[in-house]
């Protein structure tokens, strides 16, 4: 229902664009979680996602953290996030704040290597997006595809904060998917139809109306009007 909403917002934004004589592309942007505060608490959500065509994308603002305490487990990405005792399996990427030394820790785990970094001067809004080629925060790269690899072929994923002592008082202005370039999922498609559809009519009835306009300025020029 908010999906179909959003479609016909974006049509209705395209239509507006076109009329002005302007052009509008279509990118579809799925709103997961939307100023999300866990308060310390455990949380997990599961969504399907296609990496050829999509990315995961949190916006975090961490001055919500807790001074206090270290290793807050802001966000795990994987197919098992795990609980607080136990590293468990491999398909995952564990990200640890701690607000009092402004530091993010980094660990993605796959069955051949661990990438572990620790980041500085990370604070106030972070983002960390999870796409084709790999893991970035705040727009730089921080493992490639080969460290994350096993969850780029993921269909589905898990995220939320489970693992480790200390639970996440982050709080989640936007988790999102988006799509990439050159890549469509179904809803987008779909939108771009209509959106093809209405700009062939749209497009049929501008013409339409400079033929009017033209037939009439060469009537009155055939027909003047004498004084």
């Amino acid at each position: 229902m908010i999906a179909n909403i959003k479609q016909r917002l974006v049509l209705l934004l395209s239509l507006v664009c076109l009329l002005a004589g302007g052009t509008l592309s279509v990118q579809a942007r799925q709103s997961l979680l939307t100023n999300y505060t866990p308060n310390g608490k455990s949380f997990k959500y599961e969504t399907a996602i296609n990496f050829q065509k999509q990315s995961f994308k949190a916006v975090l603002d961490l001055s919500t953290c807790d001074d206090s305490k270290a290793n807050e487990n802001i966000l795990s990405i994987g197919d098992d996030l795990q609980g607080a005792n136990g590293w468990g399996g491999v398909n995952v990427i564990h990200l640890f704040y701690t607000k009092s030394s402004s530091t993010l820790q980094i660990n993605c785990f796959n069955p051949s290597q661990t990438h572990r970094e620790d980041i500085s001067n990370i604070s106030g809004e972070t983002t960390i997006e999870l796409k084709s080629d790999g893991l970035y925060v705040n727009g730089v790269q921080r493992c490639d595809a080969s460290a994350v690899s096993n969850i780029l072929a993921m269909s589905s994923i898990l995220y939320g904060s489970t693992q480790g002592n200390t639970r996440s008082w982050a709080t989640y202005k936007e988790i999102s998917l988006e799509d990439v370039e050159g890549g469509s999922t179904g809803e987008t498609l779909a939108a771009e139809r209509e959106l093809q559809s209405a700009s062939s009519t749209l497009r049929g009835f501008r013409t339409s109306r400079r033929w009017a306009t033209i037939r009439r300025m060469l009537t009155l020029r055939s027909f003047p009007t004498h004084r």
